[in-house]
């Protein structure tokens, strides 16, 4: 559903304000992104071989016959505005949607013959908002000239308000038997984003032992790790995630393209710092920092644990859940049109371009991580020729 508001009678036309829309809607939809046969135990016949002249059948598929569909129901409300002689264009959403009988992959223990089945996880509830800006800062079509920005950007939250009894059961048995936990594991609770990240409490390193100083759940001071005693200390889901870039066409044929991607608000648990620097074993190569950093006797502060050959794992704590903001250059164009040369008419082209293209060029962020050798930080640069004859 929109209104016009600029097509209205009552409406004042003016040079400022060229089109306004005013946009809602409210509706309910299914989800077709559920694998085939979720609800169905599915055997495979073994028809090479036979027993007593009858076949076998092995099961491949471990089905849930209590599998419901899932329901999404989404409200939405939204402005759209045009301003300024066409020059400002400016758009923004919020909503709500809620997901019932929200389905998920339930991990199994390896002896089960299954790594997971589907079953229904409950409610969740996401609400957000959206907006996209562009600005013409200069335009002078008739001399090919256009100089332009844009922003976009979305925030969105999401809450599980209510899970089922399965998953309790499976969250409880995850939250307290885990003694020798080094990394987060997803758990959902009620009242909890999907994406929170539960570690136990840190004090720090305590400069007379070196051993790490731990918070309880009621807030007891203690020196033994208990993942009874994990809590919510972060969401791995940024505040703000989104675009801005510009837009240069020059007179000449010049064309530059800006794309920048910024992220913000959003944690990350930095296991770069564990296993380079503190869970590392000193008589090999390790980075520095292990020896800069590390506490090394009484009455040093030092923001990591004494390291030493055959020291224990360090457990999930949240002395490495780090605030994650970055900005990145994802892409960068620069290009000439040679549209206006005599020299290619004589050659007998009716156009080229030329257009130099790379990514990622730069990054900033407030963590230093490492993605290893699998998913290394890659960086390309490209050359495209495009004619017309």
């Amino acid at each position: 559903m929109g209104w016009n508001i600029h097509n209205e009678a009552f409406f004042r036309r003016s040079n400022f304000v060229n089109r306004l829309k005013l946009r809602g809607s409210y509706g309910s939809t299914g989800s077709l992104n559920i694998p085939a046969y979720s609800a169905q135990s599915r055997y495979n016949f073994g028809v090479g071989t036979s027993y007593y002249s009858e076949l076998g059948a092995a099961l491949i598929s471990l089905g849930n016959e209590f599998l419901s569909w899932q329901n999404v129901y989404k409200a939405n409300a939204g402005i759209d505005a045009v301003l300024w002689k066409e020059r400002l264009d400016l758009r923004f959403d919020v909503y709500r949607e809620n997901t019932k009988n929200a389905l998920t992959q339930l991990t199994l223990a390896p002896s089960a013959g299954f790594s997971s089945f589907s079953e229904n996880l409950g409610e969740i509830q996401n609400t957000g908002v959206e907006f996209s800006a562009r600005f013409k800062i200069l335009e002078n079509r008739q001399q090919g000239l256009l100089w332009s920005v844009n922003v976009n950007g979305f925030s969105n939250k999401n809450i599980l308000k209510k899970i089922s009894n399965k998953l309790k059961a499976s969250n409880d048995k995850l939250d307290g038997d885990n003694e020798d936990q080094v990394v987060p594991n997803m758990l959902l609770k009620e009242g909890e984003a999907i994406n929170t990240i539960y570690a136990v409490r840190s004090l720090g390193v305590d400069p007379a032992t070196g051993s790490e100083v731990f918070l309880t759940k009621d807030g007891i001071k203690t020196y033994a790790w208990n993942a009874a005693d994990k809590v919510a200390t972060g969401i791995s889901q940024p505040k703000w995630n989104g675009n801005f870039g510009t837009n240069l066409l020059l007179l000449k044929g010049f064309e530059m393209n800006l794309i920048f991607n910024y992220q913000a608000g959003g944690q990350l648990y930095n296991q770069t710092l564990i296993n380079r620097v503190e869970s590392v074993d000193p008589r090999f190569n390790v980075d520095r920092r292990a020896y800069d950093l590390g506490w090394s006797g009484p009455g040093d502060v030092s923001p990591y644990t004494r390291i030493r050959p055959g020291a224990p794992a360090t457990k999930l704590t949240s002395r490495f859940v780090q605030d994650d903001n970055n900005l990145v250059l994802t892409s960068a164009s620069f290009g000439y049109n040679f549209y206006r040369s005599r020299v290619l008419k004589r050659l007998g082209f009716r156009s080229l371009q030329l257009t130099a293209i790379t990514n990622d060029l730069f990054r900033l962020s407030s963590i230093e991580i490492e993605r290893g050798t699998d998913n290394p930080f890659a960086r390309t640069y490209s050359l495209s020729i495009r004619a017309g004859f």
